[in-house]
């Protein structure tokens, strides 16, 4: 049949035959995609051609998951020593700030008005203040001079 034929051989579809002949060849074995001598042999070759692909298709997806695997396994040891060092780094720069503030500490204490009556040098008030400068003390101004073994009692003469 003409008809049957020119649609067979304008398939987008394979076309499978096996109308169960072993000596003679139709039109239609020629037209289709693949002939076989029965349609027993055309299921069985379907058969195991679909076992064939969905076996590559688990084979890709085995495959697929031990590449994703070993993604991960490389990620978790970049974030590990991402961490490692971002640990390190925290280490130094909390111990780097806590040298720091003993340092400043230190100053603190040895600038305190205290420790530097106790080195030697007095300190003196005016109305319960430090005065630092000449210009801040008149003549007959009362001050309390603080010295390392005591307080004295003064009044500015010149």
């Amino acid at each position: 049949d003409y008809e049957l034929n020119l649609r067979l051989a304008k398939m987008n579809l394979p076309v499978f035959t096996g109308i169960g002949h072993e000596r003679n060849v139709s039109i239609a074995d020629l037209m289709a995609s693949r002939y076989l001598k029965t349609p027993t042999k055309c299921a069985a070759f379907i058969n195991e051609h679909n076992a064939l692909y969905l076996s590559e298709i688990i084979n890709i997806q085995n495959q697929l998951a031990i590449t994703v695997e070993d993604l991960l396994a490389e990620e978790r040891n970049s974030l590990e020593q991402y961490t490692g060092k971002v640990s390190l780094a925290l280490d130094y720069y909390f111990k780097k700030q806590k040298t720091e503030l003993e340092y400043l500490q230190d100053k603190i204490n040895i600038m305190h008005p205290g420790n530097v009556v106790k080195r030697g040098f007095s300190l003196v008030r005016k109305n319960n203040k430090i005065v630092s400068k000449k210009a801040d003390l008149k003549k007959g101004d009362d001050v309390v001079i603080e010295l390392m073994d005591g307080l004295v009692n003064a009044t500015i003469t010149g």
